[in-house]
């Protein structure tokens, strides 16, 4: 993200699906513009506890609905980031938003992290019970970003490991033991960043 504004200083920041994440903040460069999307219950209790700060803005939306497009400028750059976000949504879902948003936002940039279908299962039985989370499903699962998100000709797709892909973990401070468990994060459960560019 932080390189993309580099390119597109004006550019917009989308957190999709943002919950009370702040990684728009995060990556704020003093001139972006910084957009978080989520439920209308979600953002209520987003104003409540957290005040919007200056360039940014709340958006109550189910983000599989277009609606929310029409609110957001991109003409001076635009890139969308879903977090822990696209699990949850059946593959046919995710595929037509990321159409509908090449088209909308053409020169746009969108991030996603996915998971391998063993990953997804691990998490959803085990993970979410153990924080007492029930009743949600996981559907969308990648094995091979490469050729499964393959989607259309206009989308530049490229994927990085989801923990050794964009952390150093060489320095003497890190235990091999998280070295260990990174790499088979990575390579055992298909954890990965996504980078698709329209």
């Amino acid at each position: 993200m932080k390189n993309y504004l580099k390119k597109h200083p004006n550019a917009t920041v989308v957190n999709l699906g943002c919950g009370l994440d702040q990684t728009g903040l995060a990556c704020d460069n003093g001139t972006c513009h910084i957009v978080n999307i989520d439920f209308p219950d979600i953002i209520k209790i987003r104003n409540l506890w957290m005040p919007v700060h200056e360039r940014e803005e709340n958006i109550a939306a189910d983000i599989r609905n277009d609606s929310w497009m029409d609110q957001i400028d991109g003409s001076r750059g635009i890139i969308l980031f879903a977090s822990g976000v696209f699990h949850y949504f059946k593959t046919e879902e995710v595929k037509a938003l990321v159409l509908r948003l090449s088209q909308h936002y053409p020169n746009g940039c969108l991030i996603f992290d996915t998971i391998g279908k063993a990953g997804l299962r691990l998490m959803m039985s085990k993970i979410l019970k153990n924080m007492g989370i029930q009743d949600v499903k996981g559907y969308f699962c990648v094995s091979d970003p490469l050729k499964e998100l393959n989607w259309s000709d206009t989308i530049n797709v490229s994927s990085k490991g989801y923990m050794l892909g964009y952390y150093d973990l060489k320095s003497p401070g890190i235990h091999p033991s998280h070295r260990l468990l990174a790499r088979l994060g990575d390579r055992m459960m298909k954890m990965s960043i996504i980078k698709m560019e329209f």
